[in-house]
This record gives structure tokens, C-alpha cells and sequence, in this order.
């Protein structure tokens, strides 16, 4: 519950969000999306991030879904969830 917060937290941080899937490839119960993201946070700072995504499905619905990114970058743009928590 605490890691949703602290994410919730810093995409609260951004204005609209763009994500736009670049590969998809699916086998079997999973499913990997390569993404990027131009974004801007709201104090007008260029969030531009790339994405791996794995999805495990299980009939029909998400059950697992792990994220690979630029965590550096994330902080750089959007300072430390533990900031973005506290405002």
C-alpha cells in the first residue's frame, strides 16, 4: 500500500501523462510492453522516460505487473517519492 502511495504520489507531480507502446510482444500468460513517455511535470520540467513493462494475465486479467525504467531520471524530474509523499 505504501509503494502505490509513494507512486501515486509523483505521477501527481505530472501533468497529462503520454505513454506511447513502441513493442508489444505476448507468450503464453505474459505480456511485455516497450513504451516511452514524453511528459511534463506541472513546474514545466521535461519528463521524458522509457518503459519496459511484463504483465502476467490470468483469464483475462492483470495479476502481475512489474515496471523497468529510468529510477535516476524519475528523481531528477520529480525529486524522491519520499518527497513527493510529504507534499
Amino acid at each position: 500500500a505504501e509503494r502505490f502511495r509513494r507512486v501515486v504520489s509523483l505521477r501527481a507531480r505530472l501533468g497529462r501523462i503520454t505513454t506511447i507502446p513502441v513493442r508489444l510482444i505476448a507468450e503464453g500468460d505474459y505480456v511485455v510492453v516497450q513504451a516511452y513517455g514524453r511528459n511534463t511535470t506541472n513546474d514545466g520540467k521535461a519528463y521524458h522516460n522509457d518503459y519496459c513493462n511484463v504483465l502476467r494475465l490470468d483469464d483475462g486479467r492483470i495479476t502481475e505487473w512489474v515496471e523497468y525504467c529510468d529510477t535516476p531520471l524519475i528523481e531528477s524530474a520529480l525529486g524522491p517519492p519520499l518527497a513527493a509523499t510529504a507534499t
